[in-house]
Formats: C-alpha cells, structure tokens, sequence
C-alpha cells in the first residue's frame, strides 16, 4: 500500500529553543512606536493583525512593510535558536527509516524557513529527506486549516497517487489539518492522524481533537507504522 508521512516539525521531530518572552519585549519595543500596544499573545495571530491594524493609519503599502519586519523579528529569533535545537528521541531513526523504506515524507511546520532550516540541519535531518518543506508563510492560512497539507499532497504524490497519509505532530492543529485534508480529497486517500504528547499541550487537549493514535514518544512508532504499511 502506498504510503506517505507529514511531520510538524517543532516539538515533534525536535526542541526549537526560541526566547519567546524575549521576542515579545522585541516586538514591543519594535511596535510601540507605531502606536501598537499589543500582548504579541498569542504571537503569530498578533504578529498576522499588524497590516490591518496599521492601514488606516500608513496605508496598506507600507502597513504590509511593517508586518514584514515583525515577522522578520521572530524569523532571527527562530534562527538563532536553531543552532541549539536538540531531536527529539527517536526522531532521526524514524525518519531515516522511513527514508531507507522508501515512503515519500513532507514537513508542515508554523515555523519560519529560515529557523526551520537551521534547525534540522543541527539536528542532522537534512532537508532532502522530504519531498517538501512548507514553512510560515508559505501556504495561503496555517494550521489547522488544510492548505499546507494539500499543497504537501501535491508533492508526495509526484511521483504516483497515494494510499494512504499519516499526520505525526504535536498540536490539535496537526490532527485538525489532516482530518481538513481527509474530508477535502474524499475517499480516494485514508488518513491517519498520530498525536505526539510533549508539546505544549495537555493528553487531554489531543484526546479532544480525536487523533487515530497517541504516542508519548517518537522511539518505537517504526514498529507501529510497519504493521500499517
């Protein structure tokens, strides 16, 4: 049966170390100025609002700008963290055995291309080991809608459709995204969603969510998706 894996990548295949309470008193300090008095919490949704927020006052052009250089405040903080993240166990001998098995893998992650990068070249998973890297950014809206899985579809089935997809991450947004992708494709493809603890997330926000499979860790799951594939 033809198979192919999506990841996420912090929190599932590796420890992204990123400051983030430095990274809000960045944002602050960046913002403030501007007349933006916002929690930078959570970040990514306040970091998104900046554009709308600021048309009005500097125009769309310029607003978008602004957005840019917040988003490149915590793309430097996600880079610099990189050169410290550390794998998860089990992470590298269970990507590189699906490699060696010859099942095509993408990673989805809301992180930023440049830190998502660093990050797995530090912990040795090279990005060639997946058939496509989707970052922040990079899909039209993020997890848990399904974009960045669909777009992910695409490329592991270049070379022939598949049968079925397993989703391995950390968040209800993973498992959220790939059950979006199921309904989106139809019966064509079974999807399979496997929900990692140690995120941070309680066991019982994933239960919530209704994953296929919760694993505590990543060591072991070769031998479960063996007797899947």
């Amino acid at each position: 049966m033809k198979t192919g894996v999506i990841f996420d990548m912090d929190r599932t295949l590796l420890i992204l170390p990123v400051n983030i309470i430095a990274v809000r008193e960045a944002l602050r300090a960046w913002g403030e100025p501007l007349g933006l008095d916002l929690p930078w919490r959570p970040i990514l949704k306040d970091i998104g609002s900046v554009p709308q927020r600021l048309a009005e006052r500097y125009g769309p052009a310029r607003a978008a700008g602004f957005g840019e250089e917040a988003w490149d405040i915590l793309d430097e903080a996600e880079a610099k963290a990189g050169a410290k993240a550390k794998a998860r166990e089990g992470a590298r001998e269970l990507v590189e055995s699906l490699h060696h098995a010859g099942v095509p893998m993408a990673l989805v992650t809301n992180n930023g291309r440049p830190g998502a990068l660093a990050a797995l070249t530090q912990i040795g998973l090279g990005p060639s080991l997946f058939k496509t890297l989707i970052c922040r950014g990079e899909a039209l809206n993020p997890k848990p809608a399904p974009d960045a899985f669909i777009s992910a579809l695409r490329a592991l089935e270049r070379e022939g459709p598949l049968e079925e997809l397993i989703s391995i991450g950390d968040a209800p947004s993973d498992v959220l995204a790939a059950k979006a992708l199921a309904q989106s494709v139809g019966e064509r493809l079974r999807v399979w969603t496997i929900a990692l603890q140690g995120g941070f997330v309680t066991p019982e926000a994933l239960w919530a969510v209704h994953p296929d499979l919760m694993v505590e860790e990543l060591t072991g799951l070769w031998d479960t998706l063996m007797s899947a594939l």
